[in-house]
């Protein structure tokens, strides 16, 4: 998903907000007087601000002899509150004066919050269990106890834990402009790494964006162009990260936000770039034809404002979605328009998306060592600028050819460099892409049952994330693997579940596919008539395509002497 968020310089010596340092001394001034079984709470959305206060508090707490503990309630919390937090107080030394940094609490209330686990009166289960055993906690924890919350699961506990919270003698409240500015700037600069950090790292900076969203919807009402701007970064963040992390549904709920903040400030170039991030999704969730509206919508207004950068990506993503589509040809005209735009403006990650993006097509249209050329020339770029990335996609790409080729030992390789790549910055999408190519590769060497076993694992992936069109090319593969194995009924199960997807989603080289084959394994079970039909209806959409496949499958016609 190409970015539009804009970096700024992180204003140096960024001071902390006066009412988050206001918090922080009446927090520690709490921990000083506080004794017995005592409750506060700390609201803090950003996690990085929460780690920073809670290292500083520990430091200063213990200059007034109190001891901090810091116990993550989540890692062992079974039902039982009390239970949960003693355990993590074993070995501390007897006699101090010890209070409880309490975390872990956003993650229980939003999971019990989820619509299956629901009580009655849709009364959340962990709180309720905190409202009903607040005597025991009392009684049982008889020191400071500080529970953190993001606004979201504080809002929740203060309407559906009314006893509860009666017993609080303290709030604190962590954040502001300064704490909101700190936190925008460091994700920002975290941006140019995306493409290439590991799974951990993107899933931090989503809580991180997640907290900062929430932050910002304290003061959505002041409805400015500053918090506007800062929504709109955040929310392109959200998505950009979602995307990486192959979840297409987040990723369209975030850019549709997205889409509304850019045409509230009126900003062109930035609606330009939601438009063309909202695309990728629905591309991602099958709907290409939709896909293709909002790239069109993007394209207009690329070329209007004169946004050369954007325009040869959003042409890049419409032979994409051309080409996912069958439409081979007008596929390679957008990326030959896209290419020259990209090396004029010296952009190497858009140059190197688009060689690739060519050798795709030109594998499509048979000629596969002019294929393999574009993928080395667009793995040395993606190697040179560091894009991991990219450069498990070229490798993949690269690996799909010399399968073509016939050299599978060669292509097992080359997917296996791909897949540690994917696994290693935690693409999912990707990854179910790779094992459906290393099955592919192994049932060309006659290891069918090896080759089951990827495209099972390949299939369970990407149902996963939702990815329609990896789950009826999985379910295709599935298909010839039992076809060789001799169960053809099986494999027409298989088929009849991709066809049914390729018609949904659009993919007419795929719904080939599926009737291509389902046609052999109908004439294994001594159906002919129906084989030959289905066959026939295969060859329409190849011609129409201009897929290579279409001669194999006027082979396979003249011989059962259609």
């Amino acid at each position: 998903m190409p970015s539009r968020l804009s970096s700024r310089k992180p204003a140096p010596n960024a001071a902390v907000d006066e009412t988050t340092e206001k918090s922080y001394q009446k927090l520690l001034a709490f921990l000083d007087l506080a004794s017995g079984s005592t409750f506060a709470i700390a609201r803090c959305n950003l996690p990085s601000l929460r780690k920073e206060i809670l290292q500083r508090v520990a430091t200063d707490a213990a200059a007034k002899s109190v001891t901090v503990k810091e116990v993550d309630i989540s890692s062992n919390y079974s039902g039982d509150f009390v239970a949960a937090v003693i355990t993590q107080l074993d070995g501390l030394p007897t006699g101090s004066r010890i209070a409880v940094m309490l975390n872990g609490i956003d993650g229980l209330i939003y999971q019990s919050a989820r619509q299956e686990n629901l009580l009655g009166e849709g009364r959340t289960p962990f709180i309720a269990r905190l409202n009903f055993d607040r005597e025991r906690i009392a009684r049982d924890l008889p020191c400071p106890i500080v529970f953190w919350l993001e606004s979201e699961s504080l809002t929740l506990l203060l309407k559906q834990a009314p006893d509860f919270t009666q017993w609080i003698s303290g709030h604190f409240h962590f954040g502001g402009p300064a704490a909101e500015a700190k936190a925008l700037d460091q994700l920002m600069e975290g941006y140019k790494s995306l493409p290439s950090q590991p799974a951990t790292e993107t899933r931090k900076q989503l809580e991180e964006f997640s907290g900062l969203l929430q932050e910002l919807n304290e003061t959505r009402g002041r409805g400015d162009a500053v918090t506007l701007r800062k929504r709109l970064a955040v929310l392109n963040a959200l998505g950009e990260r979602y995307f990486r992390l192959s979840d297409a549904r987040m990723a369209q709920k975030y850019c549709i936000e997205a889409l509304e903040v850019s045409r509230k400030l009126n900003d062109r170039r930035a609606e330009s770039g939601v438009l063309g991030n909202l695309g990728l999704a629905y591309s991602d969730l099958g709907e290409t034809r939709r896909a293709i509206e909002l790239y069109e919508q993007s394209l207009a207004i690329e070329r209007e404002i004169g946004d050369r950068r954007g325009e040869g990506n959003t042409l890049g993503s419409l032979g994409t979605a051309y080409q996912e589509l069958g439409e081979t040809r007008r596929a390679i005209e957008l990326y030959e328009q896209a290419l020259p735009i990209h090396r004029k403006i010296g952009n190497r990650q858009g140059e190197g998306n688009t060689l690739g993006n060519l050798g795709l097509a030109y594998s499509d249209l048979g000629e596969t060592r002019r294929a393999i050329e574009l993928y080395e020339q667009s793995l040395a770029i993606k190697r040179g600028i560091g894009d991991r990335l990219g450069e498990g996609n070229a490798l993949g790409n690269l690996g799909l050819a010399y399968s073509d080729l016939g050299e599978t030992r060669r292509a097992i390789e080359l997917y296996e460099q791909a897949l540690a790549i994917h696994r290693e910055i935690g693409d999912r999408r990707r990854e179910g892409n790779a094992l459906g190519n290393l099955g592919s590769a192994y049932s060309d060497l006659g290891e069918t049952r090896r080759a089951v076993e990827f495209y099972r694992q390949a299939l369970a992936i990407h149902r996963e994330i939702s990815n329609r069109r990896g789950e009826g090319t999985s379910l295709g593969n599935l298909g010839v693997a039992y076809t060789q194995l001799g169960e053809p009924r099986r494999a027409i199960e298989f088929y009849e579940q991709q066809l049914a997807i390729t018609r949904e989603i659009g993919d007419r080289r795929g719904e080939g596919n599926a009737l291509g084959n389902m046609a052999v394994a109908l004439d294994e079970l001594s159906d002919r008539a129906q084989a030959i039909a289905t066959a026939e209806a295969a060859l329409k959409i190849y011609e129409e395509i201009e897929s290579p496949n279409a001669a194999k499958v006027r082979q396979q016609l003249a011989a059962w002497g259609r």
